[in-house]
């Protein structure tokens, strides 16, 4: 759990340091060995111009742009950029995905100064936690997708 928590707020340091530093046309990849209480994983990390796997559990948009990837044996996160303007359309496609299917669901949403802010989970029957989360900013909707599998 605690590996979880470390995974999930580096992923949130990392996707708000790219989403302050704009786009580059440089893509970035590393391997970043992180200990934990059972030795060393690995966690890969590509920014800008990764992929999403077709066979990833939570919907993917057409015409977003992928930029932070993250995968370890823990889990995965995604990040996608979309026009300003298609936050309330995604808003709604993950709120119908996280109300249809089955598990413990939160969806929240907000508003600050004008921009919108979405955040949702469910807990699969398996132990798999899926979350999708937006963030709208003064030009585009940034697309957090998530899944910490079940140890």
């Amino acid at each position: 759990m605690k590996f979880s928590l470390r995974l999930r707020s580096a992923a949130i340091a990392l996707v708000l340091i790219t989403a302050a530093c704009g786009g580059s046309s440089n893509s970035a990849e590393s391997v970043v060995d992180s200990p934990t209480e059972n030795g060393t994983e690995t966690i890969d990390v590509a920014a800008d111009g990764g992929e999403v796997p077709a066979d990833f559990p939570l919907p993917v948009a057409p015409d977003g742009t992928v930029g932070l990837t993250m995968n370890s044996p823990d889990g995965e996160l995604y990040t996608i950029t979309y026009p300003k303007d298609s936050f309330d359309e995604l808003a709604a496609m993950y709120t119908e995905y996280m109300t249809n299917t089955p598990g413990e669901e939160s969806v929240s949403t907000g508003e600050y100064e004008g921009l919108k802010a979405f955040f949702s989970t469910i807990m699969l029957d398996d132990g798999t936690k899926l979350s999708a989360s937006i963030s709208q900013t003064d030009t585009e909707s940034i697309v957090t997708l998530g899944r910490t599998k079940n140890p």
